[in-house]
């Protein structure tokens, strides 16, 4: 919540403008007038100071859970796959159709590069039948 408030100020004085912000000088709070020669720094302390101090705080610095395409069984099995499987083999992987372009659903697209082996690509909603 509090890094929500804090770019609250950042979202008004992007949209004011530099040259819409030069000129309101006048209309500045008397603290803040005193202080107009420092005005660059005090926006610096505010805007990127304090949000890197909140994160600090607050950050969760473990990878989303959704983004997590790999995990230790994946890597024992390509090794498996690269020290068994003879090189000339070619091994079913499965893909789906994400705006018209092939995406891997899993860590069947990393075979190939980490060991040299051809996959072949099914799209996830074929029917394989006997």
């Amino acid at each position: 919540m509090v890094e929500m408030i804090i770019f609250a100020p950042l979202a008004i004085l992007a949209s004011m403008g530099l040259v819409t912000l030069e000129g309101m000088k006048r209309f500045l709070p008397g603290w803040l007038m005193t202080h107009r020669n420092n005005l660059g720094i005090i926006l610096f302390i505010i805007f990127l100071i304090l949000p890197v101090y909140f994160h600090a705080q607050n950050g969760d610095y473990q990878p989303n859970s959704c983004c997590n395409l790999v995990n230790t069984d994946d890597i024992t099995a390509v090794s498996w796959i690269a020290s068994h499987v003879p090189a000339d083999s070619q091994i079913l992987i499965s893909v789906q159709a994400v705006d018209n372009q092939i995406a891997g659903t899993d860590a069947g697209i990393w075979i190939t590069p980490l060991t040299r082996i051809r996959t072949v690509q099914y799209l996830i909603t074929t029917k394989l039948l006997k």
